[in-house]
């Protein structure tokens, strides 16, 4: 007979069996079976309103001190930034000055280095409001600089240039201008009046003017008067213009001659520098100059702002004159410096501040060191000239 079959594992409906075929219970429990409430002081099993305690989340207390916390982290964190922002935009800044700095100095280099002994040095320093100016004769360094008709053209006859340094300390702006290698004008429908007498025109036809740098050993308001100020001194470099209006009240050296030409570029050296005057640097708030002559028994003149002072230079002659009244080669080492060669400026130094901002100038925020950065520059340039007496006859 046999006997019935019985599913393994299965306990058997009157409830006995074997206790291994069983099921076994599971090992790990869920989590949310695991997960027991943890009784807080002062509330109840039931919770606070009632409801049975799950995940507890934070108070408000400990909501807003985290805040508070972040809140003061980022404040800091903040002001870490904009120091560091402003420090890397002062660097900046202060390299830019070093790069303007070399880029004037270049520019400078290049007008002292080619500097004339021959011709005129003029500085000139004003009270007051201050403005340093130098004007100086140089050579050329291109004579083929010009055209005529298409064709370049070379003008041995001329190779010297004006040059005019303007520092307008008002402004903080150092201006630049050099001659132009030549001007020329035509006169075709318009004769040239002279007010003077209106009765009289110079009808000149299709007659073409040309006018070019006049080379100059000194500057004088006369004969053998050397310009004392700086509106006699221009008023000199200007006497080259060909056709001025005499009639007229300049006011050098701001205003010079009207020309009898009208509207044509009719100039003078000194017109056509006013014409040619653009600036090279900016935020130049002081400049200083310092002139070592070649005597260096000689003390060495200096130009600072507060202070009024005028020096005109004259030129060496061509032919050597090494003493005053004496046209030839001879001559002591002690003649030859109390002569124009020992007078001659032998070295030049400028001192100068540059000034960058680092915002915008605002009247209503009131100015301090935080809100620009200054750097002092020194140049010094050696200009060419005759470095001592000749020796023999």
């Amino acid at each position: 007979m046999r006997r019935p079959h019985r599913q393994m594992g299965r306990p058997p409906s009157g409830g006995g069996g074997i206790p291994s075929a069983q099921p076994m219970p599971p090992r790990l429990r869920r989590l949310a079976d695991a997960t027991e409430p943890r009784p807080r002081p002062g509330v109840g099993p039931q919770g606070r309103r009632g409801a049975a305690p799950g995940l507890e989340g934070f108070t408000l207390v400990e909501v807003l001190s985290a805040l508070a916390i972040a809140m003061v982290l980022a404040g800091l964190c903040t002001a870490a930034l904009m120091q560091i922002r402003t420090m890397v935009k002062r660097s900046q800044l202060r390299i830019a000055l070093h790069q303007r700095a070399e880029a004037l100095h270049t520019r400078l280099d290049a007008l002292f280095g080619s500097l004339l002994g021959s011709g005129p040095l003029v500085a000139d320093m004003t009270a007051g409001t201050p403005r340093l100016r130098l004007l100086a004769m140089t050579s050329k360094q291109d004579n083929w600089d010009w055209d005529w008709g298409g064709s370049s053209m070379s003008l041995d006859t001329s190779d010297v240039r004006w040059q005019l340094l303007d520092w307008v300390g008002a402004e903080g702006r150092l201006y630049a201008a050099e001659s132009s290698a030549v001007r020329s004008f035509s006169q075709y429908d318009t004769p040239l009046r002279n007010p003077a007498k209106p009765a009289i025109d110079f009808n000149v036809g299709n007659a073409r003017f040309l006018n070019l740098p006049q080379p100059r050993r000194a500057l004088e308001s006369a004969p053998g008067t050397a310009a004392a100020t700086w509106a006699e001194a221009t008023r000199a470099l200007d006497a080259n213009q060909l056709f001025p209006d005499v009639s007229g009240t300049p006011s050098y050296p701001d205003t010079p001659y009207r020309s009898l030409a009208g509207a044509n570029p009719d100039l003078g050296d000194w017109g056509d520098l006013l014409a040619r005057r653009v600036p090279i640097a900016d935020g130049v708030t002081d400049l200083r100059l310092e002139v070592v002559p070649v005597d260096g028994r000689a003390a060495a003149q200096r130009f600072a702002a507060g202070t009024a002072q005028f020096r005109n230079w004259p030129g060496v002659w061509l032919d050597a004159d090494l003493a005053a009244g004496h046209g030839r080669r001879s001559g002591t080492a002690t003649e030859a410096l109390d002569g124009p060669i020992g007078q001659r400026p032998r070295l030049v130094r400028l001192r100068l501040i540059l000034e960058e901002r680092l915002r915008p100038v605002d009247p209503a925020v009131p100015d301090s060191d935080e809100t620009r950065i200054q750097q002092v520059f020194i140049f010094s340039f050696l200009l060419p000239g005759q470095a001592g007496p000749p020796s023999g006859p």
